[in-house]
């Protein structure tokens, strides 16, 4: 299955304001995603696309993925056709309703490719009907699909409700999700960006926490502002650090005893928790090589 790598924050751009992409790439987003769906007018669909096709080509192996438009769209398959062989880091496909859905864009995506299955892909789940079908959105999903990402906006619309400050309503999809991606043996999915005021740091980091609670990897930016507090709740806090180290030189001198079953700081420690710290451990490895080694 192709990789991504690091995933905490991916900011959107407009396919139409390309000349904000360079100031989106300097924000510490793991991912910028080039919009060439919602964030473009119909009228303008045909240069935007034909300036990111130019952009990716002259950026080779930018972190740079593109959402192109839907499948019932008039200008999917013209987005593939220009887009694909520029090598874009990827493709964010929207509106993804059924296992159907992906096997389309799959066969759309292959037919551009000099090598097929390369190019990594996002689907896009933000209707009734794809929240429903995600288990087997997850299980039937094409090899290239590293995982699902939540659409909250377009689904809490379908639905005929309202996106709150506390999140209770986007308990079940999001929890739905995080469910189908691990049966599925998908990466965590992606978290729906938070839209209620982009002004507010404190909501924002509010939401993003009871994603991660519920298992998901990371999540989706609108504005450049949100990508610090993003990364920072996506990534394990030097309190998380601490234990995770010290939960891992505990059970190794338990083990080397002939114990299964400790206590560290007055919790149960047990094989889960042992797991849980080294996959805490290798997340901050990821994230010390990224800012390293940006590229």
């Amino acid at each position: 299955m192709p990789g991504l790598g690091l995933m905490r924050s991916l900011l959107f751009v407009p396919g139409a304001r390309l000349d904000r992409l360079d100031k989106a790439l300097a924000t510490g987003a793991d991912m910028v995603i080039v919009d060439l769906e919602d964030a473009v007018a119909p009228g303008q669909k045909e240069a935007a696309r034909d300036a990111v096709a130019g952009r990716l080509a002259a950026s080779p192996g930018a972190p740079v993925m593109v959402r192109v438009n839907g499948l019932d769209s008039p200008w999917v398959e013209k987005d593939l056709a220009t887009v694909v062989p520029q090598g874009s880091a990827g493709l964010v496909l929207p509106k993804i309703a059924g296992p159907g859905d992906l096997a389309r864009y799959d066969q759309l995506i292959a037919a551009q490719e000099a090598e097929p299955g390369a190019l990594p892909m996002l689907g896009l789940v933000e209707t009734v009907p794809g929240v429903q079908n995600l288990p087997a959105l997850a299980a039937q999903a094409p090899d290239r699909l590293h995982t699902l990402v939540f659409g909250a906006v377009d689904y809490t619309l379908e639905l005929g409700g309202l996106i709150t400050p506390e999140g209770y309503e986007l308990i079940y999809p999001r929890s739905r999700m995080a469910v189908a991606c691990k049966a599925g043996g998908l990466e965590p999915p992606l978290d729906t960006p938070y839209m209620l005021d982009l002004k507010d740091q404190v909501g924002l980091e509010a939401d993003a926490r009871r994603a991660r609670s519920l298992g998901f990897g990371g999540k989706l930016c609108v504005h450049p502002a949100q990508v610090e507090v993003v990364n920072r709740v996506f990534s394990p806090s030097s309190e998380e650090l601490d234990f995770a180290r010290e939960v891992l030189d505990a059970f190794a001198q338990a083990e080397a005893r002939g114990e299964g079953v400790i206590q560290v700081r007055g919790k149960l420690v047990d094989l889960p928790v042992v797991v849980q710290a080294r996959r805490t451990l290798r997340l901050h490895q990821e994230i010390q090589r990224r800012a390293a080694d940006p590229s």
